[in-house]
């Protein structure tokens, strides 16, 4: 009950796209847990591990103001699927943060997206449950 998946895992899931990197939210007590850890590491590694925390923790806040939820425990309750014994944010709140982004990316991501449900392959047994 650490981590919650988000962002462009779900289409790579969807095998719309291979994304490079997983995007999480993570729990408080995990985050104290992190800081702990931080502090006992050099300061250039420190730096570039918390530049990718901050953009974590401003993703996964943007995820909570969305779904209006409380916290991380509120948001793992009521927002989440789990896919494969891992909790991932509900594809219909991936689609709330996604839609207004204007990235070139994100309207090709969206397009795909449309093309898989037209196509019914969110039909398919393998992703039954998902959405």
């Amino acid at each position: 009950n650490e981590f919650i998946i988000t962002g462009g895992s779900w289409l790579s899931l969807m095998s719309i796209r291979k994304n490079d990197d997983i995007d999480i939210i993570i729990s408080e007590s995990f985050r104290s847990q992190y800081d702990e850890f931080l502090s006992g590491i050099g300061q250039e590694i420190r730096d570039e591990v918390i530049r990718h925390i901050d953009k974590s923790r401003k993703h996964g806040d943007k995820i909570m103001s969305l779904a209006k939820s409380k916290n991380f425990n509120d948001l793992w309750k009521y927002h989440t699927v789990e896919v494969n014994g891992y909790k991932f944010i509900k594809f219909d709140l991936y689609m709330k943060y996604k839609k207004p982004r204007k990235r070139a990316k994100d309207k090709d991501d969206r397009r795909r997206i449309s093309d898989f449900f037209k196509e019914k392959r969110h039909l398919l047994a393998e992703y039954k449950g998902c959405f």
